[in-house]
């Protein structure tokens, strides 16, 4: 949500969509890093945390991506 509050910010629309899209490859680096941490440092069943850390990030694009919209359909998604 943060990186969606400073793209509101931008002055085009190309610029908004690079902040959007750079905020989502963010956190795509991110959980690759924690990924990387969790499978080298912690004794971990590979297949079951891959698919929690999966499963996490598209249940959170998901609520990101909800409350974008039902604030958009609200009118309070503002500068």
């Amino acid at each position: 949500m943060l990186t969606h509050r400073f793209a509101l910010h931008v002055s085009d629309r190309r610029m908004f969509l690079l902040v959007e899209l750079g905020g989502l490859g963010g956190r795509m680096v991110i959980a690759f890093v924690g990924v990387a941490l969790g499978l080298a440092y912690a004794p971990v069943h590979e297949g079951a945390f891959i698919a929690t850390v999966l499963v996490l990030l598209i249940l959170s694009m998901s609520v990101e991506a909800r409350t974008v919209i039902r604030r958009m359909d609200a009118g309070t998604l503002r500068r």
